[in-house]
């Protein structure tokens, strides 16, 4: 129904199942807020779940070596998930909150300013800079052959602010991806 329904005229409001095609779609993919939502939605996506899956796995191989303390390891890295998102939320808002000219550094951000470390400062989920590649760097020639130089321009890349966030979720879930790496890993049969 919802399928057909995306090809009407229907607004929920009124229930006008006259049919327009492909129109809705059109229009929905020209808004500019729509395509910053879906590549926000990809980006974060891809990070998220690269970053889970690799820190699992590795954190499984450890663990799949039978070392000391194991269940006390184990229970660590699982831990995360057992917090609700709201607590983990509110959490990692403190811990990444850059801190005003009035209130000074808070959260990472003070503790960088305690250590001496005052040049890591980073307005964290504030900081609208956009990391992205190069033209001049390998990686941006390689694009640029490729016909896809635009890629390199300054304006495409990834928000610091989303790194902020995928290291966030990424702390909560990566355990849980250990978790079923792991029981994978022991029910290998050692003679393989």
């Amino acid at each position: 129904f919802t399928g057909f329904s995306s090809l009407t005229k229907w607004d929920a409001l009124t229930p006008d199942f006259t049919l327009v095609g492909l129109r809705n779609y059109t229009r929905l993919f020209t808004i500019d807020r729509f395509l910053s939502d879906l590549r926000n939605t990809v980006t974060f996506t891809v990070l998220f779940l690269a970053a889970c899956l690799i820190i699992g796995l590795f954190l499984a191989i450890l663990l799949d070596q039978r070392i000391k303390a194991e269940g006390f390891f184990r229970s660590v890295f699982l831990f995360p998930m057992a917090i609700s998102f709201i607590v983990t939320g509110v959490v990692w808002r403190w811990l990444l909150n850059p801190g005003t000219t009035q209130t000074g550094s808070s959260g990472v951000n003070l503790l960088f300013e305690k250590l001496g470390l005052g040049f890591l400062r980073w307005g964290w989920f504030t900081d609208p800079t956009i990391w992205h590649i190069p033209a001049d760097s390998t990686v941006g020639a390689f694009l640029t052959r490729l016909g896809l130089g635009g890629l390199t321009s300054s304006y495409v890349g990834i928000s610091l602010a989303m790194i902020s966030v995928v290291i966030a979720a990424t702390w909560q879930m990566s355990g849980y991806t250990m978790a079923m790496y792991l029981a994978g890993l022991r029910g290998v049969p050692d003679e393989l």
